[in-house]
């Protein structure tokens, strides 16, 4: 039997890593000659760019700067909990632990959403995939916060 809490570190640990997939790539956005990630850009051409944001992209890149840093922190929380046995019974530990997972995700789906706005630039793969991880983090974070209970896996 697997209990939510559990599910819920699992599902964090997938979501932290679809959100390090999407941080570290350079196709959050793109236009006709080039993709643009948080922190670089590329030209199709294969030339590469530093990035400097204003507005609302600076925003999306500190939204999701901030929620990747929240999930790296609950992730190393999460599996230091998993090999410590005096933690699984601390009850604030578990909150703390779902806490940061819904805040991280929640942080990095709004910086994700803030890059799908834009006239100049349409949302390419590496926007999906942080979303994705953000989406997942704030279940997971919900999965932690429930009563501790088993779940049948068949």
């Amino acid at each position: 039997m697997v209990t939510t809490i559990q599910a819920g570190i699992g599902l964090n640990f997938f979501g932290f890593f679809l959100d390090l997939v999407g941080v570290v790539t350079t196709n959050w956005l793109k236009s006709y000659s080039r993709h643009l990630g948080l922190f670089k850009g590329c030209y199709t051409s294969g030339s590469c760019f530093s990035v400097n944001y204003y507005g609302a992209y600076k925003t999306m890149q500190s939204l999701a700067c901030l929620g990747f840093l929240l999930l790296l922190i609950v992730t190393i929380m999460a599996a230091v909990y998993l090999c410590k046995e005096a933690l699984r019974e601390n009850i604030r530990y578990k909150k703390a632990l779902g806490g940061l997972m819904i805040t991280g995700g929640l942080l990095t789906f709004l910086g994700a959403m803030l890059g799908v706005g834009g006239s100049q630039f349409k949302p390419s793969w590496s926007l999906g995939v942080a979303a994705t991880g953000g989406i997942i983090s704030f279940i997971s974070g919900i999965l932690v916060l429930i009563p501790n209970q088993s779940m049948p896996v068949s």
